[in-house]
C-alpha cells in the first residue's frame, strides 16, 4: 500500500539541513579538487569527474523526502533535459495515466525502453539523460537510428513494490503492441532500473501474484538488455557485498544505499523478495532466461553468477576504478566529454550490434 506522505513533501523544518548541506558543498569542492592530486579514489579522475563525483555524493546526504525536492519529479527531471538538449517534448500518455516520455521523435522500428535509476525514490542521476542522448547519436551515425523511450514510473512513498513493475509490464506490452517488434526492443537499466528489469525477467518466468501475466509472442525474445550497476541487493545484508567493500570510494555511502534499500522492503512478503533482492534468488530462478532475452551485458555484480549459468550470451563488463552507474557522471555537465570512460563505447558498439541484424 502507498504511503499518505507525498513525493517530496518537505517542510520549515527541512530548511536548515538543506541549506547547511547546499552551503557546505563549495568548501567540499574546493577541499576535494586539491586532495585529489593525491587520493587514490579520485586522483585518475578529471576535475569535472572530481567535482560531479563529490557534488552527487555529497548532496545525497540529505534525506529523501529533501533529495526529491531538490530534485523534483521524473517529468522535472526530463522537461529540464528536453530544455537544456533544446529538444522538443514529447511524452506519451497511457489509458492508465502511466507516462512514457521521448528522447526525440516516437518510433516504433527500433526502440530502447530506459528504466532510470534512483533508489525507486526519485529520477537520479539525472544526468543518465544526457548520456542516453550521447549513445543514441553515436548508434544513429553507425546507420541504425532508434528511438528511445523513457519510462516515468510512479515513485516511492507515492508507490511501493510491486507498482513499478507492473508499469513496466505495461510500457513493454504497450510497445509492442504499438508495432515495436520485441526483436527489436532493449531494455536499459541502471541501479534501480537494471533491478526492474530483473523484477520484469523473474515475472515473466515467475508470474507475481500481484501482477496481470505477461511474455512475449511465441518464438520472440527481446533484442538486449544492458544493466548499469543493477541494485540487487537492498539491504545490503549477503557477506562480502559491495556496499560495504566499496562505500568509501563510491558516489553514494553504503549507509544511504542501505537506508533506501531497508524503506523499499519493508512490507514485502519474504518469499517475494527474489524478485527485488536478485542476488537471493536461488540459483535456478533465472533458468530460461536466455529464451526471454537474446543479448545482455551487466556492468559490476558479482551476483550475475546467478544469471549468467542460464545464459551463455551475457557479458559481465567490470569497469576498472569505476563508481556507481560510472559512464553517468561523465555527462554531469551536459555534453560529453573528449576522453570518454572504456564503458560507453562498448555499449554504443553492442547496441548497434543488437540492431544490425534488422
Amino acid at each position: 500500500m502507498a504511503s499518505t506522505r507525498k513525493f517530496g513533501q518537505v517542510s520549515l523544518y527541512d530548511a536548515p539541513r538543506m541549506l547547511a548541506v547546499v552551503a557546505s558543498l563549495p568548501l567540499l569542492l574546493s577541499y576535494k579538487l586539491v586532495s585529489s592530486c593525491w587520493d587514490k579514489n579520485q586522483k585518475h579522475k578529471t576535475w569535472q569527474r572530481v567535482l560531479s563525483d563529490v557534488a552527487t555524493g555529497h548532496l545525497s546526504r540529505m534525506t529523501t523526502p529533501q533529495v526529491q525536492a531538490a530534485v523534483g519529479s521524473s517529468l522535472d527531471v526530463y522537461n529540464a533535459f528536453i530544455k537544456q538538449a533544446k529538444l522538443t517534448s514529447n511524452i506519451e500518455t497511457l489509458d492508465n495515466g502511466l507516462q512514457i516520455a521521448w528522447i526525440g521523435p516516437k518510433r516504433t522500428d527500433r526502440v530502447a525502453l530506459y528504466l532510470h535509476g534512483g533508489g525507486f525514490t526519485l529520477f537520479a542521476p539525472t544526468c543518465g539523460l544526457p548520456f542516453l542522448h550521447h549513445v543514441q547519436e553515436q548508434v544513429n551515425k553507425k546507420g541504425s537510428p532508434v528511438g528511445f523511450a523513457v519510462l516515468l514510473y510512479t515513485l516511492h512513498p507515492e508507490a511501493t513494490f510491486p507498482t513499478p513493475l507492473r508499469e513496466t509490464t505495461a510500457a513493454v506490452a504497450h510497445l509492442i503492441n504499438s508495432g515495436v517488434a520485441p526483436k527489436n526492443l532493449t531494455l536499459i537499466g541502471d541501479s534501480a532500473g537494471g533491478n526492474l528489469i530483473l523484477q520484469l525477467f523473474s515475472h515473466m518466468l515467475h508470474q507475481h501474484p500481484a501482477v496481470n501475466p505477461f511474455s512475449l509472442p511465441p518464438g520472440t525474445k527481446f533484442g538486449g538488455a544492458f544493466l548499469m550497476s543493477p541494485w540487487v541487493s537492498l539491504t545490503g545484508e549477503d557477506p562480502g557485498n559491495s556496499f560495504d567493500e566499496n562505500g568509501d570510494s563510491d558516489v553514494v555511502t553504503a549507509t544511504i544505499l542501505k537506508a533506501w534499500g531497508v524503506d523499499m522492503m519493508k512490507g514485502i512478503p519474504e518469499e517475494q523478495h527474489m524478485y527485488m533482492e536478485a542476488i537471493y534468488a536461488s540459483d535456478d530462478w533465472f533458468k530460461g532466461v536466455d529464451q526471454v532475452v537474446d543479448s545482455v551485458i551487466i556492468s559490476l555484480g558479482s551476483w550475475s553468477n546467478k544469471f549468467h549459468p542460464h545464459h551463455a550470451q551475457s557479458e559481465l563488463i567490470r569497469q576498472k576504478l569505476g563508481v556507481h552507474v560510472d559512464p553517468f557522471y561523465d555527462f554531469f555537465f551536459g555534453k560529453a566529454p573528449k576522453n570518454l570512460g572504456e564503458l560507453t563505447p562498448r555499449i554504443i558498439g553492442w547496441m548497434a550490434d543488437v540492431y544490425k541484424t534488422d
